[in-house]
């Protein structure tokens, strides 16, 4: 699969580090983006002799490594990038990094001091939802969730998270409907449905 999608572009990992920079952007983009995570993976670690300390890039590198899942390598990346600099969105990043190697007190203080210190930031609160539902806590994921929607009413996160809500309660009809709603919201705003939308919808139906 990395060489079929490259191959597409009549490209290889190691021609990745001659592109030009926003040339090289829109390719990382665009297979992290459509779950190519091999091949993500593969043009990042051919990147990363050369761009080591560029805080981007180990972001982009360790959802690769989360797709494919080398999760050990994910969370080691992003702790990697939070030594070097760190932002709201890179340690939201590392805790779902830490969700998915089933380290959830890790996640939880991520998440409880980025409330603290961020709390009008949408993706923190659906980063507590995460957490919740991975304590198997639906209620508490609804309350952040509804913490999205009295900030943005307009936003497809809240919607989406509450689809996953509804399926660890065991009602996939109710999730079905806020899946639709999620990606009614994402359309009137013009943007694409990401991957995980489209699975989530497909499971569901």
């Amino acid at each position: 699969m990395t060489d079929d999608v490259l191959a597409s572009f009549n490209l290889t990992p190691a021609a990745v580090p001659g592109l030009p920079a926003a040339t090289r952007d829109r390719l990382i983009t665009y297979l992290l983006r459509w779950q190519h995570h091999a091949a993500a993976r593969d043009c990042l670690e051919a990147l990363a002799a050369g761009f080591e300390h560029r805080a981007t890039l180990l972001d982009s590198l360790a959802r690769a490594y989360l797709g494919i899942g080398d999760v050990s390598r994910a969370v080691e990346t992003m702790r990697r990038r939070n030594d070097l600099r760190s932002s709201n969105s890179s340690r939201i990043l590392e805790a779902e990094m830490h969700l998915a190697a089933g380290d959830l007190p890790s996640a939880r203080a991520i998440s409880r001091d980025l409330q603290s210190t961020a709390p009008d930031m949408l993706s923190v609160w659906r980063l507590e939802a995460d957490v919740c539902l991975a304590a198997g806590i639906p209620d508490a994921a609804e309350a952040a969730l509804r913490r999205i929607d009295a900030l943005n009413p307009a936003s497809s996160l809240m919607p989406a998270g509450m689809a996953r809500v509804w399926q660890a309660r065991g009602d996939d009809q109710k999730a079905l409907l806020w899946a639709r709603t999620a990606l009614s919201r994402v359309e009137a705003a013009g943007r694409f449905p990401s991957v995980t939308l489209l699975r989530l919808l497909e499971s569901l139906y």
